[in-house]
This record gives structure tokens, sequence and C-alpha cells, in this order.
């Protein structure tokens, strides 16, 4: 029975592999005895396994386990060992050598396995070069799995390398996440005013809102720090909604001082379009604070329709059509108005001039300020035709539509679209 229990301890019950106890105590053991030759730890975890369950049946998905189990072991040839951590989840120790293991034991599942449970299987692998023997093993594979997280639905990238900037990367990433409910409750995030300007006249014609975080550890963090964070939890649903409300006070502020009025763009993002209930959320703020919703403009981010913005860039860099040109004069054909984000250069103006854009938005006119900082800049324009102009031209379009819904076309500011923006502007110019 002692024995039995033994056994137990130190295998998996299912595919017969050295149980996670164990393998971190040979782990040990081996580094110990053999203290001149490098090592590395590999995870392996299969791409979305889930469904092999749901589809074919727990046998069937336990077939796959075994699979994988024998298929490393005969792999491994003698030169490490290896564990199923848990699930679909295995672990290996190799011996590092001249690395022509990874030619072996990287393998993704081919046309050999022609069984329905091993069709459209993609396996993904961190790797920890060089393993530090002062880590406890678990943590040589917890830094293998850090590496193997950054990769997972990652199309077309299987492998990924664990270095000491990523752990720097994840430890900062985990403190953010650790600290956003508090920084909501405590409003550590700002709301931001970038102006929109007339081309032609240039007044301003309206205004951005965009969250700034101002950490009390960390200081003024970068919205490409955070915001693709809460995109992948979910929190900036909570951060979305927070802007918003903060722009509807400002507009219901102007209204009660009899300000010109001007309308506010908030950014909507993909999570926003996949929960439930979204226009009733953005009306019902417009009904509390008593907006006009003209007044309350929505910008779609880049993340609802792509997550990899700079393929676009590379699809398109070499393309000798001018993209901003067609963008424009398309709009113009379906009586669209036209706002260019990233504006920073005089030539991007005159070439935005040349094609017609009616409105610019960006570091050349003026940057993203603080409430305070951007009521003063307004102020000089009270004055200003423009911001009524703005309005009564899209309550044109709305006729002009028959009470069909219409856009306003946002190049946003980001790296793809400044790049798009300068490619266009180089092609004239002969740069």
């Amino acid at each position: 029975m002692q024995s039995e229990r033994t056994h137990n301890n130190e295998c998996d019950h299912l595919t017969g592999l050295c149980s996670r106890e164990a393998f971190y105590l040979q782990v040990s053991d081996i580094l110990e005895k053999d203290p001149d030759t490098q090592y590395d730890m590999v995870v392996a975890d299969v791409e979305n396994f889930k469904v092999v369950n749901e589809r074919f049946g727990i046998k069937n998905g336990d077939k796959v386990l075994c699979y994988l189990a024998d298929k490393y072991q005969r792999l491994l040839n003698g030169e490490g060992i290896c564990t199923r951590m848990h699930g679909d989840v295995f672990a290996m120790l190799i011996r590092h050598g001249d690395g022509s293991w990874k030619e072996r034991i990287l393998w993704q599942f081919g046309e050999n396995e022609n069984e329905m449970e091993f069709r459209n299987l993609v396996i993904k692998y961190g790797i920890y070069e060089h393993v530090d023997r002062r880590i406890v093993p678990s943590g040589m594979c917890d830094r293998a799995v850090l590496a193997l997280n950054r990769i997972k639905k990652m199309y077309g990238k299987n492998v990924a390398m664990y270095d000491d900037s990523l752990r720097a990367t994840l430890l900062r990433e985990q403190q953010i996440l650790d600290t956003m409910e508090r920084a909501l409750k405590e409003r550590q995030f700002q709301v931001y005013y970038q102006a929109k300007y007339d081309i032609n006249t240039e007044n301003i014609i309206g205004a951005e809102a965009l969250v700034r975080w101002i950490h009390p550890e960390m200081g003024f963090m970068s919205p490409g720090e955070f915001i693709p964070l809460f995109e992948k939890n979910g929190f900036i649903v909570k951060v979305d909604y927070y802007v918003w409300e903060e722009a509807c006070k400002i507009l219901r502020k102007w209204k009660e001082e009899n300000r010109t009025m001007i309308p506010i763009s908030v950014n909507v993002s993909r999570v926003d379009f996949e929960l439930p209930g979204l226009v009733e959320r953005i009306t019902h703020l417009a009904d509390q604070y008593e907006i006009e919703r003209k007044y309350l403009h929505l910008e779609i981010t880049e993340s609802v329709y792509t997550d990899e913005p700079q393929q676009i860039i590379q699809k398109n860099s070499n393309d000798r059509k001018n993209i901003l040109g067609f963008i424009i004069s398309l709009s113009k054909w379906l009586n669209l108005s036209t706002i260019a984000e990233g504006v920073e250069t005089k030539e991007q103006i005159e070439k935005l001039k040349s094609f017609g854009c009616d409105y610019v938005q960006g570091y050349y006119y003026a940057k993203p300020v603080p409430y305070e900082e951007f009521e003063q800049l307004l102020d000089k324009k009270t004055e200003s035709k423009a911001s009524v102009d703005v309005i009564a031209k899209e309550e044109e379009i709305l006729k002009i539509c028959s009470g069909e819904k219409y856009s306003i076309l946002i190049v946003d500011d980001n790296e793809m679209n400044r790049e798009l923006l300068m490619l266009s502007v180089e092609k004239v110019i002969g740069k």
C-alpha cells in the first residue's frame, strides 16, 4: 500500500509521466548533480484544447494528452525529463547543448496526426533558456509560462522566449492591474481635452475627451500602456463610462453658463460593443445631464476592427494609391465630413487642404490638456462662428439622409494613421 501511494504521488495518473511535484524534485536533483551543464525549461500548451473535449468528448481529449506525453518522451530521447503540469500543459527540462533539441521538441501537429482529434490543433511554447539555479524549479516553470502567455491567441506565433525585460514588463503590468480599481475610485484617472479645428478658418469646432492616469507611484502613464490591458480584462468598460460621464458634466456646465456649445467626442472600445446595452448607457447619460445628443460624438477605436494596426501599414506602404485622398473623396461622395487626427506638421495641413479635408486635430494646433486649460483656450474663440457652423452642417446631413444614421470618418491619432498620413505627404513632396 505504501508503494502504491508513493507511485501515485510520483506519477501522473493519466499519462504516466512523473507528477509535477516529482518533476520539481528531479529538476533540483539534476541541476545539483550536473552544475557545469546549461539547461532550458520549456512549457508547452495546446491552444484552445477545451474545444477537443467539447467536440469529441473527454475520452478523446484524454487520448490526445496521452499522445502528447508519449510524443514528448520519445522526442526528448533521454536528454531531459517531462511532466504534465495540469490539464493540457506540459513542462520539460532539457540540456541546452547547441540548441538542436528545438527542432525536435517544438513540433506541431501535422499530416501524420490525421485523426479528427488532432486536426487544427496548435501548440504554443514558452522557453526559459539557461535556467538560473538560484530559482526554485516552480519559478523556472513560471518564467517559461510568462513567455508563453504573451503569444496566446496570436496567430502564426508559436514560440516565445523569456528574458528579464519581459519579467519587468509583466511586473509593471500586474501593478497596473492591481491598482486600477482604486485608481478609478480615487479619481486618479483624469480627462484631458484636445481641440479640433476647422482646417480653413482654424477655429475650434469640437474636442476629444482623452483619459490620462496620474498614478501616485508610477507618475503620468501613457494611455498606450494601460488601455490595451484594460481592453483585455474588460476594465475599459468602466473607464470609458467614466470618461463619457465627465464629458457630459462639461457639456452640462457649458449649457448652464450659456457658453457657445461645441461637440465633445468620446471613445468607444471593442469591449463596449461586446456588452449589451451600449446605446442605452450612452443615451442615459445624455438624458441624465440633459445634453442634446448632437453634442456627444462617438469615436470607434481601432481595436474594434484590428488587433494589429501595424499590419495595415505593412500592407499599404508600397501601395502607390493615395490612401488618404481616396478616403476623403469617398467621404465627400457620401456627404460626410472628415476629421484627420494626429496632424503634426505644416506639410500635412497643406496636403489635407488639397484633399478637401474638413477638420483636423493634433499637436500642430494643440495638445491634450486638462479641462481648465482647455476652457481658457476655448474662451479665446467665443466669437467663432465655426462652433455653430459644424452643428448646422451635421443637421443638414441628417436631413439629406432622411433620418438614417450617418458617420463622421475619424483618422485616429495612432502610429498606423500617422504613418499613412506621412506616406501620403512624402509621395507628393518627393521625400
